[in-house]
């Protein structure tokens, strides 16, 4: 990624400019006008249209010539043989102002009878779950570099989220009164932008 020009106080890079990356470049346009906005995909088949969005787009593990002031990394494990090294690569990206942020899931807490769950709840230890593993070591390579770490819960659109798998099973024979935690896309983004 080349930022041929000088960095300016509210650059920003996102790792992961899908819909939820999308979002938070659109707000950030909003308030900081004059900002550029950076993003790294795991392919180059959506840079067409980042670009048109005003997206400066390169592929994922880039580093910049000059490091911004803001970077968030939205970008799901599932696209990594090494998640926390594309973590620490973020991370060398940003020139330790402004903010880091990586938005992590929920999964890590040991939560699963259908109790009550916060922030203050015990994640599960290393070795129980693969998923909950690889973002817990991600989360520590974040803190680790003085950033911070943001777990989102059931993000979802009309058409995209927990709710469209629940509702394609029809009647199911489980408990009636399980919960499933949505937040809607829109509402994440001004968390992250907070």
């Amino acid at each position: 990624m080349s930022t041929s020009d000088s960095v300016g106080q509210n650059d920003l890079l996102i790792v992961g400019p899908g819909v939820l990356g999308r979002i938070v470049a659109e707000k950030w346009q909003k308030e900081n006008p004059s900002c550029k906005i950076f993003g790294q995909t795991a392919t180059t088949d959506n840079h067409r249209e980042l670009a048109q969005i005003g997206i400066v787009s390169s592929l994922k593990g880039s580093r910049v010539d000059q490091k911004v002031p803001y970077v968030i990394f939205c970008a799901p494990p599932y696209h990594s043989d090494d998640y926390p090294e594309h973590l620490r690569v973020a991370a060398s990206n940003w020139n330790g102002e402004g903010s880091f942020l990586f938005t992590s899931s929920t999964a890590v807490y040991d939560c699963s009878d259908n109790g009550l769950c916060s922030e203050d709840s015990p994640c599960m230890p290393i070795g129980r779950s693969p998923q909950a593993d690889v973002l817990l070591k991600a989360e520590n390579v974040v803190l680790e570099a003085g950033g911070c770490v943001l777990r989102l819960v059931g993000l979802y659109k009309m058409d995209r989220g927990p709710h469209v798998f629940w509702l394609s099973k029809g009647t199911l024979d489980v408990r009636p009164d399980h919960i499933i935690s949505l937040i809607h896309y829109e509402v994440r983004p001004a968390t992250c932008l907070c």
